[in-house]
C-alpha cells in the first residue's frame, strides 16, 4: 500500500478514525462503490490498480487527521532556548529563553486545522507566533506585538508537550 502499511492496516486505521462511517469514507476516497468497500472490510479481495493508486493520498489524509487530533489536545509546552531572527531584516537576532512552561491551548485548534488541511507552513507560523506571544505575555494570536518583530528559526531543544 505504500509507506510500509498493509492493506489490513489501512482498513483498521480508517475504522478507528471514522467509526461506522469508515466504509463510505473509504469508498469515496478510493473512487469505488460502497459495496466494494464493504467487501474489502469482510476480507473479500483487495483493491485493483485504480483504487490502490488512491491509497498514498488516503494514508496521508489519515496520518494528518491523527496528528491533528493529537495537536488539539496540547495545552502547554516546554521549548527551551529559541534561536530567533528579526522579521524586518531576516537576520539572526540571538537567542531567547522563554519561561519553563508556555500555555498554547488557545491556538492549537487553529494549528491542528492548518496541519490537517496540508498547510504546514501556516501551522508552523501559528505555533511559532503562539510561542512568541506566550514568551512576551501577549494574547495568543496577537501578531501586532513581539510576534510581528521576531520569528523563530530553531527550537534548539525541541518542543516537549507538558501533560
Amino acid at each position: 500500500m505504500g509507506d510500509g502499511m498493509t492493506w489490513r492496516e489501512v482498513l483498521s486505521m480508517a475504522r478507528v478514525q471514522h467509526g461506522q462511517g469508515a466504509t463510505r469514507w473509504l469508498a469515496d476516497r478510493a473512487g469505488v462503490d460502497i459495496r466494494q468497500a464493504q467487501r474489502w472490510y469482510r476480507g473479500e479481495g483487495t483493491p485493483g490498480h485504480k483504487a490502490a493508486s488512491a491509497f498514498p493520498g488516503i494514508i496521508e489524509e489519515m496520518r494528518r487527521a491523527y496528528v491533528a487530533a493529537q495537536l488539539r489536545t496540547v495545552r502547554q509546552v516546554r521549548v527551551g532556548t529559541l534561536a530567533v531572527r528579526a522579521l524586518s531584516s531576516g537576520k539572526p537576532d540571538g537567542k531567547r529563553r522563554p519561561p519553563d512552561v508556555l500555555d498554547v491551548a488557545g491556538i492549537m485548534d487553529q494549528v491542528a486545522a492548518a496541519w490537517e488541511a496540508g498547510r504546514d507552513r501556516q501551522a508552523q507560523d501559528l505555533f511559532d507566533g503562539a510561542v512568541i506571544n506566550a514568551y512576551a505575555g501577549e494574547p495568543l494570536g496577537d501578531d501586532s506585538g513581539l510576534a510581528s518583530m521576531l520569528g523563530i528559526t530553531d527550537y534548539e531543544a525541541g518542543v516537549t508537550v507538558v501533560d
